[in-house]
């Protein structure tokens, strides 16, 4: 399979929504922290044929909360799993572990809201990620001119 271009966030939409992106994007991501549709839904969602990336970012949910909410989408058919930088160990590797047992591919995300961090921190960060065993690394920053894009 050729590596999907667009990728649409499912947060804070209905099923039917979700389903809609789903039929018509290469890829979405599920966002557990963003979303309250019920179990069997989101069970649709990722047993259909659009891959399902599973992410849940922390406020939400309880450390232990989120790596249950990951775990189960991954073991339920999660073709892909953010697992953040700055998850606590335990956590990113017990959900590495399983998606290693279930055919899911791993994505190391990095999120800085404030800036974009230097080069040699991207690359940093870069470096940490693949030796965290990702297959994917996903660095999402706020670029405020046109050399933070560069960058990137």
């Amino acid at each position: 399979m050729t590596s999907p271009s667009i990728c649409v966030c499912l947060a804070n939409a209905d099923f039917e929504t979700c389903c809609r992106a789903a039929e018509e994007y290469p890829l979405v991501e599920m966002r557990f922290d963003l979303t309250a549709l019920p179990q069997e839904q989101v069970k649709q969602l990722l047993g259909g044929k659009t891959p399902v990336a599973a992410a849940c970012r922390e406020g939400r949910y309880s450390e232990e909360e989120r790596l249950k909410l990951l775990v189960w989408a991954v073991e339920r058919g999660a073709k892909y799993v953010d697992i953040e930088v700055e998850m606590p160990r335990e956590s990113r590797k017990a959900i590495a572990e399983s998606a290693k047992r279930n055919g899911c591919r791993i994505i190391i995300s990095y999120h800085n809201f404030d800036l974009t961090p230097y080069q040699n921190e991207l690359l940093s960060i870069m470096s940490r990620a693949v030796a965290m065993g990702a297959d994917i690394i996903k660095i999402a920053c706020m670029a405020r001119c046109a050399d933070d894009c560069l960058r990137i």
